[in-house]
């Protein structure tokens, strides 16, 4: 595809980071649901199945907010160094 027909994606990369914060929030919120239901008592899991799933999501949700940040800003930093090219 030649570069001047190349769709504007600003807009896109904004909708595609607050989709990504919200699987990111998502993932967070399932792996202290984990946890805190089984401190209620409520689990029907495993105490060392509840700590390790729980702390899987949380740490997942956390890497996966990291990585889209990073990717986020990377693809705006390129956006804006080939609008200054034309």
């Amino acid at each position: 595809m030649d570069d001047n027909n190349k769709p504007d994606m600003r807009g896109g990369m904004a909708g595609m980071l607050v989709m990504r914060v919200v699987v990111c929030g998502y993932l967070i919120y399932l792996g202290a649901s984990l946890i805190v239901e089984h401190l209620r008592g409520e689990s029907t899991m495993e105490p060392w199945m509840v700590w390790a799933c729980g702390a899987l999501f949380v740490v997942g949700g956390l890497g996966f907010g990291w990585y889209s940040w990073k990717r986020y800003r990377a693809e705006t930093r390129v956006d804006k160094d080939d609008s200054e090219l034309y």
